[in-house]
Formats: C-alpha cells, sequence, structure tokens
C-alpha cells in the first residue's frame, strides 16, 4: 500500500520526540505543527510482529493479550507529554512578557491526537 499525499505531509510535519516500549506494543510521541504554526504534541501506538517465516511489521491493531502493555506504554507517554508541557509553560512564565496582554497565548496543555 502507497503512502497518501495527505499522509506524506503529515509525515513531514511530524518530528519524533521519544518512543515509550513494553514488548512489542510502542507508543511513539511526535510533535506537530498546525497550519496556524501551533507546535502539538500526539501519542500514536503500534504493534511489531513477526511470522515464523520471518517477516516483520508493524500494525495500529491490538488484542485482549496487550491490554497491559497498552496501559503501560500510554502512561509513560502521556506522563512524559504532561511533564514537558509543564515545562514548555514555566519557560513561558519565566520569560518576560514582549506582547500586549490581549494577545493570544499557546494553551496550557498541547492537544493530544490518535495518529492516522
Amino acid at each position: 500500500m502507497s503512502e497518501t499525499t495527505s499522509e506524506k505531509k503529515v509525515r513531514e510535519l511530524s518530528k519524533h520526540v521519544k518512543t515509550c516500549r513494553l514488548g512489542a506494543v510502542a507508543a511513539n510521541i511526535f510533535v506537530r505543527q498546525a497550519p496556524g504554526g501551533f507546535e502539538y504534541l500526539v501519542l500514536c501506538l503500534s504493534r511489531s510482529w513477526k511470522t515464523s517465516g520471518g517477516k516483520e511489521g508493524y500494525s495500529q491493531n491490538f488484542f485482549a493479550k496487550n491490554r497491559e502493555a497498552l496501559h503501560t506504554v500510554i502512561d509513560e507517554a502521556c506522563d512524559f507529554i504532561d511533564e514537558e508541557t509543564r515545562g514548555a509553560d514555566s519557560a513561558e512564565k519565566d520569560t518576560p512578557a514582549k506582547a500586549p496582554e490581549t494577545t493570544l497565548k499557546r494553551p496550557a496543555k498541547p492537544a493530544v491526537a490518535a495518529c492516522g
């Protein structure tokens, strides 16, 4: 299956930040930028697999047996995102304001979107 134009554009606008992994399950964190310049973090889940014939790949589909690993990597990734958000918020507070108070500011927490 080939990558669509919109999938290529999303990939080009994304920068990998961190991977949280437990066994075959991974939560990848990317920073993306909206057309208006707003940066936000996204959490993408994947499961690696390998056939008995040696073929390897990744899937965005999971089994009930992946429940514990999913909970663990999601919690770890969300904790990381929360820490990054708090760090960005405190840096903004430490920096003297150069714009009038009516200027819109970045939301307290970046949006977290599913991959796809």
